[in-house]
């Protein structure tokens, strides 16, 4: 299992937690300034992650050996968020705007080989996708009203408006 923490001096650490063993074990990946708080997901094989960064001043989409290694390959070009590892594990597939993106990869031994990732659908405002077992049918949130203003409506005493609306309800 991933996660993402943070530490009291304000350090992104991506954490791989082995549940296998008695007791569970955890050890830091990559502690960070620039992790972004998007999907992270180990490779179908488990033997890569993907993960968005900012360490390039926007988000990115990297991936990394799970064995520890510090080393590391951009898979975005142009700013990438929500990395989904394809059912098979030869793509990579992300956000990038209005952009849904993949990019073809494999393992050449110990490296990972990327190929530029390719649009697959855009103009669309995806908020968060899925890919299918099958890697051909995507499930996508979209807004749906994109040039709406994000609004949050607060609630004050709302219990005892419950407890007249009970009262209410219960009268004849």
């Amino acid at each position: 299992m991933l996660s993402l923490r943070l530490t009291k001096a304000g350090l992104g650490e991506l954490v791989v937690h082995d549940l296998g063993g008695s007791p569970a074990t955890s050890r830091v990946l990559l502690t960070s300034r620039s992790l972004a708080a998007t999907n992270m997901t180990f490779s179908p094989d488990g033997r890569w992650v993907v993960y968005a960064s900012e360490e390039s001043g926007r988000p990115e989409i990297y991936v990394r050996p799970a064995s520890g290694e510090d080393r590391k390959w951009q898979i975005s070009v142009e700013g990438g968020t929500f990395p989904i590892w394809s059912p098979a594990g030869d793509e990579i597939f992300f956000l990038s705007g209005p952009k849904v993106l993949a990019a073809a990869v494999s393992a050449k031994g110990d490296e990972l080989v990327a190929d530029q990732p390719k649009v697959l659908f855009a103009n669309h405002r995806v908020i968060a996708f899925d890919v299918a077992r099958d890697g051909k049918r995507f499930l996508v949130a979209e807004d749906p009203n994109p040039a709406a203003q994000p609004g949050l409506d607060v609630v004050v005493h709302w219990s005892a408006e419950v407890r007249r609306k009970v009262r209410e309800a219960a009268t004849p």
